[in-house]
């Protein structure tokens, strides 16, 4: 039985005009004009006597007035097709009266009227892109997009309902086809942002009940495949961070149904991450999630006396959700680092400084902990984050450091960041100075080796001894992997890797040399390496010498073996000594090992030049 409401009789409640214009667009004759004539005079009543229009837009959505596929085809290349208009008119006006009465959203009304408007839906989504009727309209595509999500908002008021349209076939395909678009990037400045946060969080409720019914891989096709679902989830994080009305007590939502997807939910620790959790990663999600904790955080530090112990559990709850997924990302895909290295340093340092001092939980206390040892080894190194890490750094000391109690680890890494810090303030970016690879020759060196790239000569006298005498050529096409990678860290972090480590051997210089006379009395013929630990799960270094050992460089292929060797007899000669440089899985290869010269040169007066090679 047709629901009261959508019964024609019902616009005999219009006044006369407005009765008169939606019987004209009633009768088979109507005409886009008529039908927009009676769309423009619903849309001037008031919300009482809009919702008698609703029969005329109703009757005129009957899917038996779509046409085919084949006949729209046929008439896109003339003039726009009428029908279609007709239809456009009347779907908009739907969502318009549904949308604004929420005293109509009743599960059997919400039923029927969704059954007239999917089919439309449908033929919108396959032809908006070229179809004049949709085209001919500024910004067709996403107001049709965005109209589409407030649309299916409203069968979230009750669960019955919203069955009703996640059950729809080919629904959760066109979810995803439409989530594609809302972002910062596609919503232009002629579209209001005012209902962004009910679609968000419309959203991922629509996308948890997509799990529920099993009709995930649709979500995923629709959207483009796994990386374009990861790319949603990545811009509604954004949306959350740029658009101070949209909930970021959303974003655990969010994080959850990757979780969920991945199968990760399941776990009770720490593994990592799944498919969809490694894309949003690579969407830039980082980035924003960072904002977004570190936004909630400074909101709950600006008014502490105003939030009682519940509102502050709810918090810690949230901020728990996202530094463990954040933790998951940092321990176990550390080379997606180079994607947001340069912009979280300053943004996580106060996102977890805030969760220390106003959320009182252990177990946020203990996950700062091990997100510090987890990433900030790494963002210590990295002369880009740091450089955003200062202000920071700056805020915590007025804030928090002169009052609230803060743990030994903390200290040793505010220390160790302190340091930094002030390295790079009289740091000047310069090429690394490189003396001839030639042992017998103490000059400076300004040519490379055209073929490797990382040995340095000062005439081509030297570098054809080298070639000879010095076995260069036995290694010259491996030598571009060996050392501090300029392919993965860039010129500029390369030399700053350097000016801390120049840094920390003098800072450590008499504790080193007294290792090492120890190791030499014992054993004469022993070559020493000394090690720089900075891969540990700690920011304070941890620097040992020992007796060369072969395995130490975790010679794996002959190659590494070759260079080893070549290294080894060249310190042995006693021109340099050799340092061990472990660096955080984030900045080089896994489990990667640095080896490289520190060669001390007596120049003219005495003076003894120190530098790493």
């Amino acid at each position: 039985m047709l629901h009261h409401l959508l019964r024609p009789e019902r616009i005999e409640r219009l006044p006369f005009h407005d009765r008169m214009v939606a019987k004209r667009a009633l009768r088979p004759t109507r005409t886009a004009a008529i039908v927009l004539e009676a769309a423009k005079a619903c849309g001037r009543a008031p919300l009482e006597e809009q919702l008698h229009y609703l029969p005329v837009f109703y009757d005129i959505l009957d899917p038996a007035r779509i046409p085919p596929a084949t006949q729209v085809l046929d008439t896109i290349a003339g003039a726009p097709y009428e029908e279609v208009e007709i239809l456009l008119r009347a779907y908009y006006s739907v969502l318009g009266i549904i949308g604004k009465r929420k005293e109509m959203r009743k599960p059997d009304l919400l039923s029927a009227v969704w059954a007239r408007v999917w089919p439309y839906i449908q033929f919108a989504f396959d032809f908006f892109d070229v179809h004049p009727a949709f085209t001919a309209v500024a910004y067709s595509r996403l107001r049709s997009v965005l109209n589409f999500l407030g649309f299916v908002t409203v069968y979230l008021s009750d669960a019955e309902s919203h069955n009703v349209v996640l059950s729809t076939p080919g629904f959760a395909r066109i979810l995803g086809e439409a989530s594609t678009l809302l972002n910062l990037r596609d919503m232009t400045l002629q579209v209001s942002s005012e209902g962004v946060p009910n679609l968000t969080q419309g959203l991922w409720r629509h996308f948890r009940g997509v799990l529920e019914h099993g009709t995930l891989d649709e979500l995923i096709e629709g959207a483009g495949g796994t990386v374009a679902l990861a790319a949603v989830i990545s811009a509604q994080v954004e949306l959350m961070a740029k658009i101070p009305a949209v909930n970021p007590f959303d974003l655990s939502h969010y994080l959850n149904f990757v979780e969920v997807v991945d199968g990760s939910d399941q776990h009770t620790t720490l593994t990592p991450p799944g498919p969809l959790a490694r894309a949003v990663y690579r969407a830039s999600a980082v980035v924003h999630i960072i904002e977004v904790v570190g936004d909630l955080l400074g909101w709950l530090a600006d008014s502490a006396e105003d939030h009682d112990e519940d509102h502050v559990n709810i918090i810690g709850d949230e901020v728990a959700a996202i530094f463990d997924f954040l933790l998951g990302h940092f321990l176990f895909v550390p080379e997606e680092y180079r994607s947001y290295n340069e912009e979280i340093g300053g943004r996580l340092f106060r996102a977890l400084w805030l969760a220390v001092a106003f959320v009182g939980e252990d177990g946020i206390q203990q996950t700062s902990t091990h997100l510090v040892r987890a990433i900030m080894p790494a963002l210590l190194l990295d002369y880009r984050a740091l450089r955003l890490f200062a202000p920071e750094l700056e805020r915590f000391n007025v804030r928090v450091a002169t009052g609230a109690p803060v743990s030994e680890e903390w200290k040793d890494f505010l220390s160790v960041a302190e340091e930094r810090l002030e390295l790079l303030r009289d740091w000047v970016p310069r090429t690394n100075e490189k003396n001839c690879d030639n042992l017998e020759c103490v000059n400076t060196a300004r040519k490379q080796c055209s073929q490797c790239k990382d040995a340095y000569y000062c005439s081509k006298q030297c570098q054809r001894i080298d070639w000879r005498t010095g076995k260069h050529r036995e290694v010259c096409a491996m030598m571009p992997s060996f050392g501090v990678n300029r392919i993965i860290l860039g010129s500029r972090q390369r030399c700053f890797i350097l000016a801390i480590l120049d840094h920390d051997y003098q800072m450590h210089k008499q504790d080193i040399q007294s290792e090492k006379a120890k190791i030499l009395a014992r054993h004469p013929d022993a070559t020493c390496i000394t090690m720089f630990n900075y891969a540990s799960d700690s920011t304070s270094l941890h620097v040992r010498v020992t007796v060369l050992d072969f395995d130490l460089g975790c010679l794996q292929d002959e190659e590494t073996l070759a260079l080893w060797t070549r290294a080894v007899e060249r310190a042995r000669a006693g021109k340099y000594t050799l340092h061990l440089v472990d660096l955080p899985r984030h900045l080089a290869f896994p489990h990667r090992r640095v080896l490289l010269q520190h060669r001390s040169i007596r120049e003219e007066g005495g003076i003894v030049r120190e530098f790493h090679q």
